[in-house]
């Protein structure tokens, strides 16, 4: 192989581990099943108080999804990837955002980590110098993502060391 195609190859290789690398979340989140159906309980002092606004709405429609897996590309219900899930709830809310994490980033209109409301988003860069991951704000430090492969959507912590050191932007689409 060339050194150009050795390159290329590596590039698409790390773009396709993007969201599977991420670090196993310390919300407590409890599973359980009523059938076939997954439950998902967390506890009331991971969950935002509720409001009327764009934001709280597109939000909880995210937290609709808490323990749906992780697919690569999934944009729907049967398993999402973290821009797919920020797509998808925002489409449901009313407003049109871009598809992928990169195309997002941009898109959004940046907030300060202080103005920070449920349903903004929140975008990291892990791999080089590319947006790679992005989930949707939920208050009291916490958010909404899909993690990666064999993992499900999830509450993690913006406190976590990772987050904190991978955290390029904050912003909001409403």
């Amino acid at each position: 192989m060339s050194r150009v195609n050795s390159i290329l190859f590596l590039f698409c290789l790390a773009s396709l581990n993007a969201c599977s690398s991420l670090p196993k979340s310390s919300v407590p989140i409890v599973e359980g099943s009523i059938g076939s159906k997954t439950v998902v309980t967390i506890p009331p002092e991971f969950i935002p108080e509720k409001t009327n606004d764009k934001g709280s709405e597109i939000y909880h429609i995210a937290e609709g999804f808490l323990g749906v897996p992780y697919r690569y590309g999934g944009s729907d219900p049967s398993g999402f990837d973290c821009s797919g899930l920020v797509q998808y709830a925002y489409k449901n809310a009313g407003i049109s955002v871009p598809r992928t994490a990169a195309a997002q980033y941009k898109a959004a209109q940046s907030v300060t980590r202080s103005e920070l409301k449920p349903g903004d988003v929140i975008f990291f860069r892990q791999h080089w110098r590319r947006i790679s991951h992005v989930g949707i704000y939920a208050g009291h430090g916490r958010f909404i993502h899909a993690p990666g492969s064999g993992k499900k959507v999830t509450y993690s912590s913006l406190n976590e060391p990772y987050w904190q050191k991978h955290l390029v932007k904050t912003g909001r689409f409403y």
